[in-house]
C-alpha cells in the first residue's frame, strides 16, 4: 500500500502551481501524493485549521505578505509542519536565515527540477516526523523524571540502609531514565549527546561515532566545544552556557572533520529542579551543501576534457625537420613526449611504408658504392 502525502502549495500564481502540481505527481510513482493549492496567507491559514497537512511547499512572496515575514507567521502558528520554500527570491543570505529559523530546505524557481523538488519535500516529512518522535521520547523521560519525588527517595533512602540521597537518585536514572534515553538515541539518525555541567561528553550514540568518526571511548571525556573547527566552537559555547540560562538555542556548526550539522542544545535538570548538563541533538546538513560543490567540480572536469580532445582533434603542428611538435603555449616537445602529457603513455616507436622503402633504397645504394 502506498504511503499517502499531504501537500498545501501556498503560491499567488495558479499557473505555476499546476505546473508545480503536475511535476510532482510524474515523479512520485512509490507515494499517493494530494496537492492543495492556495494563494494568499489568509486562505493558508482558513486551510490548516480544517485540514491535516503533512508539509507545506511555501512561494515567500504573496499579496498580503512578503519575504522572510511570510514564513514566520506560518512557522509560528504551525512549527510541527515541515515548511520547503520555493520562490523566486533568490538570496543566499535569506536561505541562510531561514533555515537558521527552522525552514527544511530552500529552493529556486529557476533551478528547481522534478526529482529535485520531490526529494526535497519527502526528506522533510521524514526529518520532521524523526524529530517530532525525538521530541515526545524527551517528553516521555521528562515525564518519568516528575513521578520521582522527594517522597519516594526518602523511602528508597530507608530501604537501602541510609545510602546518600545523591547515589539513589544515580541509581534511578540509570535504571529507569539512561534505559529508554539510551532505546530512543541509538535508534534514530541523529547525533546524541550527553554532555555535564564540566562540559565533558558522557554519552554518544551510534550516529555520533559515525558522524564525529571517532571510537566511543575517544569520544566520552573530551569536551563538548572541542568537537568542532575554531570558527564554530564560539556559537558552541553560547549553545551550552544558554543551557544554564534555562534557554534551547539551534545553531548550524561545522565539526573538525568538515562535515555541517544544525546543532540544538536541551537543558538536562536535576531532582533540584537545577540544570546540571545538556542534550545536544545534531542534524547532518553536509550533503544538501555538497550537491552545488559536486556539480561544480563536475562540470570543470568536463572542461577540461573538451579542451584535451580539441587539441588532440586538429593536426598536429611540426617541424618538418626535426618533428618536433608545438602545444597551444608555443613551446616545441618530441612527439613522444607531446603525445605523453595527452595519453599518459609514450607514443610505441614505428616507421611508416614511405620512410621503409626509402631506408631500404638507400641501405642498397650504400652497399653498391662500397
Amino acid at each position: 500500500m502506498k504511503e499517502k502525502i499531504e501537500i498545501l502549495h501556498v503560491e499567488d500564481a495558479q499557473s505555476y502551481s499546476r505546473l508545480i502540481k503536475s511535476m510532482i505527481n510524474d515523479d512520485a510513482q512509490d507515494f499517493e501524493i494530494n496537492i492543495s493549492h492556495v494563494g494568499n496567507l489568509k486562505e493558508c491559514f482558513d486551510f490548516l485549521a480544517e485540514n491535516n497537512i503533512d508539509v507545506i511547499l511555501l512561494d515567500l512572496q504573496l499579496p498580503d505578505s512578503e519575504g522572510i515575514d511570510t514564513f514566520l507567521r506560518i512557522h509560528g502558528i504551525v512549527h510541527e509542519i515541515p515548511i520547503v520554500i520555493l520562490t523566486a527570491l533568490e538570496s543566499k543570505n535569506i536561505a541562510l536565515e531561514l533555515v537558521k529559523e527552522g525552514a527544511q530546505d530552500y529552493l529556486f524557481k529557476s533551478d528547481v527540477k522534478s526529482g529535485i523538488l520531490i526529494r526535497s519535500l519527502l526528506f522533510a516529512v521524514k526529518r520532521k516526523r524523526s524529530e517530532e518522535q525525538l521530541r515526545k521520547g524527551y517528553e516521555n523521560l521528562e515525564t518519568l523524571l516528575k513521578e520521582y519525588n522527594i517522597k519516594e527517595l526518602n523511602r528508597k533512602n530507608e530501604e537501602q540502609n541510609n545510602v546518600g540521597r545523591d547515589e539513589l537518585i544515580i541509581r534511578y536514572r540509570e535504571k529507569k531514565y539512561q534505559k529508554a534515553f539510551y532505546d530512543i538515541s541509538e535508534s534514530i539518525d541523529f547525533i546524541i549527546l550527553e554532555v555535564d555541567d564540566n562540559g565533558s561528553i558522557s554519552y554518544a550514540n551510534k550516529t555520533a561515532e559515525r558522524a564525529l568518526e571517532m571510537a566511543y571511548d575517544k569520544i566520552i571525556g573530551s569536551k563538548f566545544v572541542s568537537l568542532f573547527d575554531k570558527l564554530s566552537r564560539i556559537e558552541a559555547i553560547k549553545i551550552y552556557q544558554n543551557v544554564f540560562n534555562r534557554k534551547s538555542i539551534e545553531r548550524i556548526l561545522k565539526l573538525k572533520n568538515g562535515k555541517i550539522f544544525k546543532v540544538s542544545g536541551i537543558p538536562e535538570i536535576n531532582e533540584r529542579n537545577e540544570p546540571c548538563g545538556l542534550i545536544c541533538i545534531g542534524r547532518d546538513l553536509t550533503k544538501q551543501g555538497s550537491t552545488h560543490q559536486e556539480r561544480e567540480k563536475l562540470k570543470k572536469r568536463l572542461e577540461e576534457m573538451k579542451s584535451k580532445m580539441k587539441s588532440l582533434s586538429s593536426l598536429l603542428p611540426a617541424c618538418s625537420n626535426c618533428f618536433k611538435v608545438k602545444d597551444e603555449k608555443g613551446e616545441w616537445h618530441h612527439i613522444e613526449k607531446y603525445l605523453e602529457n595527452f595519453h599518459g603513455n609514450t607514443s610505441p616507436n614505428a616507421v611508416c611504408p614511405e620512410c621503409a622503402q626509402r631506408l631500404s633504397t638507400h641501405a642498397l645504394s650504400s652497399e653498391t658504392i662500397i
